[in-house]
């Protein structure tokens, strides 16, 4: 083993779900690696970085892909976003420069990338190793959302063309099929496990076991929306962000309490979410059931629904459902069913047994 592992890891800043299914590879990593250096190219707060990554990491704040422009992280702005990717790429040569001689001054026997492409490239001229882990890739998201405007295609075949360039794509299953990858390959999910603390919970918020505990966290969704109209059911008691909290006694915040969120998300009745990749997992590996909210637009949500449809118990609600508060017989039809088999979270393993022999 080198005396100094050395990781370079790229995390994209489009959603939670990236640091979802890249968090906990690093941590084991550096279980199996005490001594691992992780050098760590992302733009996400380092506060946030810090509550999922344990193992200790230096953060260079630079911007290494466009993602999609959205609004409210839920609708794709396209015009948008197709401008933002064709500055993107007219600067490819600049940017590669740049990230190639970051990568010089490095020296890293290896590179994780979820799911920035120009790194890829970067690493491959100098010739480190590199593996690209995520359930979507931003080349058929790109496609999905862009092929209509001009120069697209060209734009869509240089992203390709970077993916290529990775020793190893990894899938974590639910992912997007990736046909344009062609040596992509699924492993299992990767994903948190809760602990049951339903006594405990229930204690902290005064509330009877009888209650019914229904958390709410939209992945990364910053707007505030008015709860008002929500079902003021007394058998529910809801956890909700701060900022959209309502005075009324059936609701509290979940920022206070002292419990982690996933151990909530496995021991409450109920999650209402949006597809993604994090919370769709977590919902089917700990066997929540998840009420989630449509989002169409997004091309990797039917990909995501058909997974936990198959692996959990869920149904999907409107804009207009959630906004209005009338979803109370989706509620209740969910807390009816009967979960399957739960989902076996074993992505980790699988991906150490690719990583660990470029770093040991």
């Amino acid at each position: 083993m080198a005396a100094t592992p050395h990781i370079v890891v790229t995390l994209t800043a489009h959603g939670y779900g990236h640091v979802a299914q890249t968090a906990p590879i690093l941590n084991a990593l550096q279980q199996h690696l005490p001594n691992l250096r992780i050098s760590l190219f992302s733009d996400i707060a380092t506060e946030y970085l810090k509550r999922r990554i344990h193992a200790p990491f230096e953060q260079y704040k630079i911007t290494l892909d466009v993602g999609l422009l959205m609004d409210d992280q839920i609708k794709p702005r396209l015009t948008e976003s197709h401008h933002a990717y064709q500055h993107f790429h007219q600067q490819w040569q600049n940017k590669l420069n740049q990230l190639t001689d970051h990568f010089k001054t490095l020296r890293p026997d290896l590179l994780l990338s979820n799911v920035a492409y120009l790194p890829i490239v970067a690493a491959k001229q100098l010739n480190i190793p590199s593996i690209a882990l995520c359930s979507l890739n931003w080349a058929d998201i790109y496609q999905h959302c862009c092929a209509h405007f001009s120069n697209a295609d060209q734009i869509h075949q240089q992203i390709v063309q970077a993916y290529q360039q990775s020793t190893h794509f990894l899938k974590p299953k639910p992912s997007m099929p990736m046909d344009c990858i062609t040596h992509s390959q699924y492993i299992s999910p990767i994903t948190n496990l809760g602990k049951y603390r339903r006594i405990e919970i229930n204690q902290h918020l005064n509330i009877s076991p009888q209650k019914k505990l229904i958390v709410v966290g939209l992945g990364g969704i910053n707007s505030r929306f008015d709860l008002q109209p929500w079902p003021k059911n007394p058998d529910y008691h809801w956890l909700v962000p701060e900022n959209w909290l309502n005075p009324q006694a059936n609701m509290s915040s979940v920022e206070p309490c002292p419990f982690s969120f996933i151990d909530l998300l496995a021991s409450a009745d109920l999650l209402i979410s949006k597809p993604g990749y994090g919370s769709f997992s977590e919902a089917a590996c700990n066997a929540t059931p998840c009420l989630y909210l449509e989002r169409d637009e997004w091309p990797e949500s039917l990909y995501l629904e058909r997974w936990l449809q198959q692996h959990g118990v869920a149904e999907k609600m409107s804009y207009a459902e959630f906004t209005l508060g009338t979803f109370e017989q989706k509620i209740t039809n969910l807390l009816k069913k009967q979960p399957p088999p739960t989902a076996q979270a074993n992505g980790v393993e699988e991906a150490l047994a690719l990583l660990l022999p470029y770093l040991e």
